[in-house]
């Protein structure tokens, strides 16, 4: 018994022994095996920021921002408009009916009504080239936006739209309480916009196609793939705009290193395209490892990626390949804009369905690494105000509450949310964008318990924010 006990003592001895060794001898994490960027481009975009953080402390000091003109009022949709009654409608709108007397009329249908927050916002068109209106109406959960064609003035009278469908028309009209009135932001929430702009440069565009290029012919590639194949013969028919196939780019990429002619019509079709902003993705993938990373960057900005459906990833894998590209060629404002639009998922695509967005990550992590106060950065992102500079950076609400979950710092997050919410020196419509922030991060926690006790807790204290506020926390779920 005695030897039985002893023989089990030594074999308990090796194992904890062995277990204490190979804990010491695993290896340390590396934070930066499952990102996008190197431990050296994230070095150096470190030191970058920390110049851009010096710049930021020589900005003024007491920046100035004021809320969107805003006011509490009345939205509502008319629909089954005959043609001949359009005008008698337009008129009591005119004229400032109220809801019974349009009613009353008998010239629409009433299909949905609603005491909102009513903003607007003044801008050019630069499509248009024109002024327009753009209202924004709505509460804590949804704000919608809806475009007038030209400029308003505020009056007692209906804001309006209307469109045209199957011989019929549909209105959405907006009427306000008071008058639009707007107060400027507090000193705190002004410097978090004020910093956006010096990190996130608002003149840079990370895409330099030009859609005055459309259409247009990089004549270089033609001759190439014309001497090709002269070479290579293939069944194609060659077109205004080369269609090269994989064979193709298999062809070339081997030609390149031996033949001279084609390395001469290959560097004029990267030439002519970087010059006619005429991307081509078969060029990027030639030009790599025979040209600088500086130039393939360019030749990535030069070509716009527009998704199918929510499953394409191909806009956001280009926007990736630049960002990467952008962190080891060390430009910053290259960079930090395109790693904010793959962390907003901000990308065309011709549609796009909620489980498309639930698979693509929001990358958060690369730029904590970064020691930036991520937080201010992105909470910055949120404002809505009158005077932000054009090119002004904004985030995607449902994507910062998504990425804020995997933050080290999360109870900040809350915390700096919270108080944002209850700030009664906040203007309605940013308390009502942060309240969807803190409300989509809630939903998007992977602890359901911590989520629910979260919005439990909300209710419980529904009574201390505004109407606007507290009906929507009533209906969360």
């Amino acid at each position: 018994m005695k030897r039985s006990c002893l023989i089990l003592t030594i074999l308990l001895y090796l194992c904890l022994s062995t277990l204490a060794q190979t804990k010491d001898t695993l290896p340390a994490q590396n934070p930066y095996a499952k990102l996008y960027y190197s431990r050296s481009d994230i070095e150096q975009l470190k030191r970058t920021a920390d110049s851009l953080n010096l710049k930021y402390l020589e900005c003024v000091p007491n920046p100035l921002y004021h809320s969107l003109p805003q006011t509490e009022g009345t939205v509502v949709t008319l629909s089954g408009v005959k043609k001949e009654d359009k005008p008698k409608l337009e008129d009591l709108l005119k004229k400032g009916a109220t809801l019974q007397e349009i009613r009353a009329a008998e010239l629409s249908i009433i299909e949905d009504s609603a005491h909102v927050l009513i903003a607007y916002e003044n801008s050019y068109d630069q499509r248009r080239k024109q002024m327009v209106t753009t209202i924004y109406s709505g509460d804590a959960k949804r704000i919608t936006n809806q475009e007038l064609s030209d400029l308003f003035s505020p009056s007692d009278t209906w804001m309006y739209v209307s469109h045209f469908w199957n011989d019929k028309y549909s209105f959405v009209a907006w009427r306000r309480d008071h008058s639009f009135s707007s107060i400027q932001l507090p000193v705190e929430y002004a410097k978090m916009i004020q910093y956006v702009d010096c990190m996130v440069d608002p003149c840079i565009s990370i895409t330099l196609y030009d859609q005055r290029e459309e259409g247009a012919t990089n004549e270089s590639l033609k001759k190439l793939v014309t001497y090709m194949m002269l070479k290579n013969p293939r069944p194609a028919d060659l077109g205004d705009d080369p269609n090269l196939t994989l064979s193709d780019y298999n062809y070339l990429y081997n030609d390149l290193k031996t033949n001279a002619r084609t390395r001469e019509l290959f560097d004029g079709a990267i030439k002519e395209a970087i010059e006619k902003r005429i991307g081509n993705e078969t060029l990027e993938l030639l030009a790599d490892g025979r040209y600088s990373p500086d130039t393939l960057l360019l030749l990535k900005r030069i070509r716009q990626v527009v998704g199918f459906c929510s499953m394409d990833n191909a806009p956001s894998l280009h926007t990736r390949d630049i960002a990467k590209l952008a962190a080891q060629t060390h430009q910053w404002p290259v960079f930090i804009r395109s790693h904010l639009d793959i962390m907003n998922d901000r990308f065309q695509r011709n549609s796009d369905a909620s489980y498309g967005k639930v698979i693509r990550g929001t990358h958060f992590p690369e730029l904590e690494l970064l020691d930036i106060p991520v937080q201010q950065l992105l909470l910055g992102t949120v404002f809505w105000a009158s005077d932000l500079a054009e090119g002004h950076y904004w985030g995607n609400i449902g994507r910062l509450g998504r990425a804020f979950t995997e933050s080290a710092h999360a109870a900040d997050f809350e915390k700096q949310v919270l108080k944002c919410m209850q700030d009664d020196s906040l203007d309605p419509i940013n308390r009502c964008l942060f309240f969807m922030l803190y409300t989509s991060y809630c939903f998007e926690l992977k602890d359901t318990a911590a989520s629910s006790e979260k919005i439990a807790a909300l209710k419980a204290d529904a009574a201390a924010y505004p109407e606007y506020i507290s009906r929507t926390i009533h209906k969360l779920h």
